[in-house]
């Protein structure tokens, strides 16, 4: 497994994964979790890291790995934010905590809940997932929001769980909601 594409493992859950002999050289691992994963005779020289990666329990990371934590600043390209004014205020007063109202805030509670317990997506249909593999529940509380107050909610909703539970979960409930209203993944 060479890593051409080193972006793509920055934050992913790589928990349990069999790299073994993998060829992981200059990868990006920034914030991804790597516990329980078999790195034994993984190439990870160079690899770059940060506070947030979860390495396996006691897994040193080879010398020449880079921890970013550390190193230099590195200059950035900026990035063009597509997203309206009153998209970035509702991603404000998310990581600031606001509350939604008394009939919202239970059902983002209800969804923090589920993306922690149960993930938004699984593998296999069945159970608390629809022939999609979209958890349910989500899907009900997606459309209640939906008819509370559309888009615009169902958007200030998943900031507040993007704040809670981090992107990826975040990324999930995206693609469990698609379809919902004028919501797209």
């Amino acid at each position: 497994m060479k890593s051409n594409h080193d972006g793509l493992l920055v934050g992913a859950d790589l928990t349990g994964a069999n790299l073994s002999q993998a060829d992981l050289r200059d990868a990006n691992l920034q914030g991804a979790t790597l516990a329980s994963a078999k790195l034994g005779g993984a190439d990870l020289s160079r690899t770059r890291h940060d506070r947030s990666t979860n390495w396996p329990r006691g897994f040193t990371p080879p010398p020449d790995a880079i921890s970013v934590d550390r190193a230099a600043p590195q200059r950035f390209v900026d990035i063009l934010d597509l997203r309206t004014d009153e998209e970035r205020k509702i991603e404000q007063e998310a990581i600031a905590g606001e509350s939604l109202g008394p009939e919202v805030d239970p059902l983002v509670d209800e969804l923090i809940v589920i993306g922690r317990q149960d993930g938004f997506l699984s593998m296999q249909p069945g159970g608390k997932f629809d022939e999609d593999r979209h958890h349910k529940r989500a899907r009900e509380i997606g459309t209640k929001l939906n008819d509370m107050g559309g888009k615009d909610l169902m958007i200030a909703a998943h900031y507040r769980i993007r704040v809670a539970l981090g992107g990826r979960l975040a990324r999930e409930l995206e693609y469990a909601w698609e379809y919902i209203g004028g919501w797209l993944p």
